[in-house]
């Protein structure tokens, strides 16, 4: 019997919820303010500027909406900056040297240069080594 009770009581508790239905909160509706829905937050501030991928994009205001146009494409993601695109250094030959300032450099093989070796100044370095007192 006590077992009977407390099926009884379980399903007295679940209609009693089920009743209240719309007076709880379950959290999948948002609060809207009792004069109405509030105004969407734009999208965008007309101006402000941004990179999407490899490409930057402005906030333009048409019409009634902020809205993101493209501006530029850049070469790639990595030199999209929100201002303007960053120019990239042209590919090296992989397996090349060559001196940047103090650094010795070597061309890879995805074609971008790497420090390999510093040496103590810009007059010591040279693309076969860094130069201490005499040739390299």
């Amino acid at each position: 019997m006590t077992h009977a009770l407390g099926l009884a009581h379980a399903l007295a508790l679940s209609l009693a919820v089920s009743a209240c239905g719309g007076l709880l909160d379950d959290g999948d509706e948002k609060d809207e303010p009792a004069d109405g829905p509030s105004e969407p937050a734009p999208v965008c501030e007309p101006g402000e500027r941004r990179c999407n991928g490899a490409v930057i994009q402005e906030c333009a205001d048409s019409s009634d909406e902020a809205s993101w146009i493209d501006v530029v494409t850049c070469a790639s993601e990595a030199a999209c900056t929100p201002e303007r695109c960053r120019i990239s250094p042209e590919p090296c030959k992989p397996d090349t040297y060559r001196c940047n300032g103090a650094n010795r450099e070597q061309c890879q093989q995805n074609r971008t240069w790497s420090r390999i070796e510093l040496c103590t100044d810009a007059a010591a370095c040279h693309p076969d080594g860094c130069v201490t007192g005499g040739a390299p």
